[in-house]
């Protein structure tokens, strides 16, 4: 018996020798391309995070801006509140109405000046028409007229 391994045997020892690093290569490569994958992976992922805190910081920003705005207004409210007419006018007192009312009655008026003017009048134009007697009648009208007072 021969202790030396056939032809056929290292053969197919050299060759699977040959394939084994070959099997290697094929299995880096598919590491290699599993890595790369998880690479490009993690960039996106990091963008991603990127992106959240970009606009995480912009929402603070505006609620920070908003927090500003609203502590403004709140200044100006309490200035505006501490100015106001209710803070330093009171009003207050008694309050009364009252209707007054006058009523009454006047008793017949007579302008005895003017009364006679008119009569002196009437009986003037009655002569110059050519009544005598109307002469007479203011004669009388004129001595009644007399005994009256005239109040100015």
């Amino acid at each position: 018996m021969n202790h030396f391994p056939s032809r056929k045997t290292l053969i197919a020892a050299l060759v699977g020798v040959m394939m084994a690093p070959m099997a290697a290569t094929a299995g880096e490569a598919e590491l290699m391309q599993k890595i790369e994958a998880l690479t490009q992976q993690l960039m996106e992922l990091k963008a991603q995070v990127q992106a959240a805190q970009k606009s995480a910081d912009e929402a603070k920003a505006a609620q920070t801006t908003q927090s500003e705005v609203v502590a403004e207004l709140k200044d100006s409210f309490e200035t505006a509140d501490s100015k106001s007419m209710e803070k330093w006018l009171t009003i207050g007192g008694d309050y009364e109405f009252r209707v007054d009312s006058l009523s009454g009655e006047t008793k017949a008026f007579t302008d005895v000046n003017a009364t006679f003017v008119n009569a002196a009048n009437a009986a003037q134009q009655a002569w110059l028409a050519g009544d005598s007697t109307s002469m007479a009648a203011l004669a009388s009208f004129s001595n009644t007229m007399a005994t009256k007072t005239t109040f100015d």
